[in-house]
């Protein structure tokens, strides 16, 4: 597949250093099997080490972890269920600005406290449910990394755009629902 080649093309051109696959086949329309790809990929050009896995195919993400690739998850509400299926770590956009939330629940996670990520989990699930609700995925979280950082991330540029001014109502009234019932995270 046409990504096996990007992939080893990209990683014979920087033999020294590290190369992550990234997966988010949601955004770019391409659904390969990961773990074919990074076994393939890495017979052809060792530095392929792993990927960030942006998809809900667990059972391509286990045989990842388990094939020894260094795995991160990149979907904010599968946090605690990519910690079960033995991820290395999490890049999210919803990091920015609630992290500590995410912190906790790698934290728990690794403690053995497993039921209190899960429901940690569901915050996090529940937030990303209002955010992708305005259709506008970074738009939103630009706008609520500005509210909750008190720091303006300036103008936006294509593709990415600012979010509607009706379309921060809901997410306001999310995240001041969540201070009022003492969410320790926002």
């Amino acid at each position: 597949p046409i990504s096996l080649e990007l992939l080893a093309r990209v990683a014979h051109t920087i033999p020294k250093i590290p190369v992550y696959y990234y997966h988010i086949p949601f955004m770019n329309g391409i659904n390969v099997s990961v773990a074919e790809t990074l076994m393939k990929a890495r017979t052809l050009a060792p530095n392929v080490i792993g990927c960030k896995f942006t998809s809900t195919d667990f059972a391509d993400l286990q045989r990842c972890t388990k094939n020894g690739f260094n795995c991160l998850v990149g979907a904010d509400d599968m946090l605690s269920y990519a910690l079960a299926a033995g991820v290395d770590g999490a890049i999210g956009i919803t990091y920015n600005f609630v992290g500590k939330l995410h912190a906790a629940i790698i934290d728990a996670y690794m403690k053995g406290h497993h039921t209190e990520a899960h429901e940690m989990q569901k915050q996090s699930t529940e937030l990303m449910y209002h955010i992708k609700a305005s259709g506008n995925l970074n738009g939103a979280c630009f706008y609520l990394f500005e509210k909750q950082r008190g720091i303006s991330l300036g103008a936006s540029r294509f593709p990415v755009y600012k979010l509607d001014d009706d379309l921060k109502l809901p997410l306001e009234k999310y995240v001041s629902d969540q201070k009022m019932n003492n969410s320790p995270f926002f």
